[in-house]
């Protein structure tokens, strides 16, 4: 992974933003090894996980979480295994497609929660959100 100092930028509060590089096919691949320390994942998936990525190890994290979500992976004897539901499962071209196919497997309380959340926009405090949600009746 490369940092690109070059393009870094100031920005309020003397915080400091620094553009990644995204993850080569091979770090990539060292990312879902490590993440899942399977290996009876088929080459296939493998291969479709990274090509969808590009790079984007948050990406790979979240197809993966979907995996598990979906029952395609599951923890058996201490160690990941993969399912005959595996195959079934499409995954989306997209991280936004990905989060929300995932946020959609949520219960209607939770998703509730979210959407007002996306409301109030993206940075607040907890406690806007708690009394946000207190005045719902949630």
């Amino acid at each position: 992974m490369e940092i690109d100092f070059a393009s870094e930028r100031h920005s309020r509060r003397g915080a400091i933003d620094f553009f990644l590089s995204p993850l080569s096919e091979t770090d990539s691949r060292v990312l879902v090894n490590n993440l899942l320390e399977i290996e009876a994942l088929p080459e296939s998936l493998r291969k479709l996980i990274l090509a969808k990525a590009e790079g984007n190890p948050f990406f790979v994290e979240e197809v993966i979480r979907m995996l598990i979500d979906r029952g395609g992976i599951t923890r058996q004897d201490n160690k990941w295994t993969v399912t005959r539901e595996i195959n079934n499962i499409e995954i989306p071209d997209t991280l936004q497609g990905v989060l929300t196919a995932r946020i959609d497997r949520l219960p209607e309380e939770a998703k509730r929660t979210l959407q007002i959340a996306a409301v109030i926009g993206r940075k607040f405090q907890v406690r806007v959100l708690e009394k946000v949600l207190e005045q719902q009746g949630l």
